[in-house]
């Protein structure tokens, strides 16, 4: 009896042995499957951390070539900025010297004392003519009139003054008194005048008129046009103008253009805003330039000037190059 009992013991006692080793080994394999599970988790985790890093380092990258891109493009336009700002400090310093002398010229206006007398514009010297209201360029200009023979030879004549308002005319027109002896002079003059040749570069607007079929606002109009082309290489040139001048083929005979005396158009060192100025050159032709300034560097040749092209265009016609060959310098 007491062996049966101690073989059932010692079964009992295997069976749960068995079960306790079944248990741990059960145990064990899930912590095992846990622990994979685990690494698994946290290798996803890293690989999700790392895809984020790469994004973050990708955008960046991006960021950074649309950063290298802008600065580039602000390089680029930096040197037009600086032209701009150069310009404008130009232009503001010649607007403060125009104010400066248009300041002076005021104040020497305002403590002249105007005196409203008879005389004579054959003879009346600068000081009357100042005291009478004209400016001291005006009254400068009439001395050169006379002093190269011109003469007033009636009253109407003194309005082609240049610079002479309606309302200046009307209150000296009273004043106005021309002697006979001056009057002949004119007349004389005008017979010995009316076959002389002008200098079209040279000519202020009292010698235009005195050439007959040239009136005060044609005289104007011939100055207006010589200050923009920096002055007249041929008196056919003055075919140009517009309006046209009425009777031109009788007048260009008068006039001769000395190209000696004309302002050259510095290509290298204007602005867009200087050389469209120029009736010879177009804006797009001026940008071109620019433009070209900004590539390359100065414009050394008229072959270089011939080769600019916009818009795959070249920019620059024969007859262009020709009509602008007298008046461009390449200097730097």
């Amino acid at each position: 009896m007491k062996i049966r009992i101690s073989e059932q013991f010692i079964g009992i006692l295997v069976a749960a042995l068995i079960i306790g080793v079944v248990a741990t080994c059960i145990h064990f394999m899930n912590r095992s499957d846990n622990a994979r599970r685990n690494t698994f988790k946290q290798r996803q985790e890293r690989k999700e951390v790392q895809d984020s890093l790469m994004r973050s380092v990708a955008e960046r990258d991006s960021l950074r070539a649309v950063w290298a891109k802008q600065k580039h493009e602000r390089d680029s336009l930096r040197p037009i900025w600086e032209e701009q700002r150069r310009e404008r400090e130009k232009k503001r310093a010649q607007w403060e010297r125009e104010k400066a002398i248009r300041d002076s010229i005021r104040y020497a206006q305002e403590h002249i004392e105007i005196i409203l007398q008879p005389f004579d514009p054959n003879t009346a010297d600068s000081t009357t003519l100042v005291h009478l209201g004209l400016r001291p360029w005006m009254a400068k200009s009439v001395g050169r009139y006379r002093e190269k023979g011109g003469r007033f030879r009636k009253k109407e004549d003194f309005r082609n003054v240049y610079g002479m308002t309606d309302s200046l005319f009307s209150a000296l027109e009273p004043y106005i008194q021309i002697s006979p002896d001056t009057t002949l002079a004119s007349t004389n003059n005008y017979i010995i005048k009316k076959d002389t040749i002008l200098n079209l570069n040279t000519a202020d607007t009292l010698e235009l008129c005195y050439i007959r079929g040239i009136g005060s606002y044609t005289a104007k109009n011939i100055i207006r046009y010589r200050k923009r082309l920096g002055g007249f290489v041929s008196v056919e040139q003055l075919r140009e103008l517009k309006p046209p001048i009425q009777n031109l083929d009788s007048i260009i005979p008068h006039f001769i253009a000395d190209p000696t005396s004309i302002n050259l158009l510095y290509i290298n060192r204007l602005s867009v805003d200087a050389m469209v100025r120029h009736p010879y050159l177009s804006f797009s032709q001026a940008k071109a330039i620019r433009d070209r300034r900004h590539r390359k560097g100065a414009i050394r040749s008229e072959e270089e000037l011939k080769a600019l092209k916009s818009d795959h265009q070249l920019v620059f016609t024969e007859e262009d190059l020709a009509r602008l060959r007298p008046y461009i310098s390449y200097e730097k």
